[in-house]
């Protein structure tokens, strides 16, 4: 008898009155099956990430994969600090932050840095510090006067232009 839950208990579960629940309240969200099939997925593939270290022949498959499916590869992550002070560096740069995980703020000194180019050249510099699949770099005029000239660029280093990797959302950076 001490397995069972008192009668009350039991009857409170199943009449939503006398359990104090809302009947009106939407119900909880479940995930759809897509859902559950990408975390299996991205869980085989974070499993296997983890052998790579120990079994050579095994990184390039896992690279593949990971280029194919567009998700960065976590043991090769962008140090955040290193990328700084490299973009620091270059030409025509005034500042570098990070925005969030992904994305990476370059400030420039003038219109005529304000290009995709200054785009390449910061994936170029970062391209030693990791997997540059999982930055997107942001370029803006550090010296804008007009406000179409406070524009952001955005780009991920390694996708073209308005693709992001896998679970990377376009971040608005641009405020009107």
């Amino acid at each position: 008898a001490w397995l069972l839950p008192p009668p009350s208990t039991a009857l409170a579960r199943t009449d939503p009155a006398r359990a104090g629940v809302d009947r009106h309240r939407a119900p909880r969200r479940r995930w759809s099956a897509t859902r559950w099939i990408v975390g299996a997925v991205l869980g085989a593939v974070v499993a296997t990430v983890a052998l790579v270290p120990f079994v050579p022949a095994l990184a390039e498959r896992v690279a593949a994969i990971l280029h194919w499916a567009r998700i960065p590869d976590p043991m090769r992550r962008v140090d955040h600090d290193r990328a700084r002070a490299t973009a620091m560096e270059l030409r025509g740069v005034r500042s570098a932050f990070w925005l969030d995980g992904d994305d990476f703020m370059v400030m420039v000194a003038g219109q005529r840095w304000r290009t995709m180019a200054t785009i390449d050249a910061v994936c170029r510099a970062l391209e030693p510090l990791g997997d540059t699949l999982g930055v997107v770099v942001n370029v803006q005029d550090a010296t804008a006067t007009r406000v179409q000239d406070t524009r952001t660029l955005s780009r991920n280093c390694r996708l073209p232009v308005g693709e992001r990797a896998t679970f990377q959302s376009i971040r608005a950076i641009d405020v009107r």
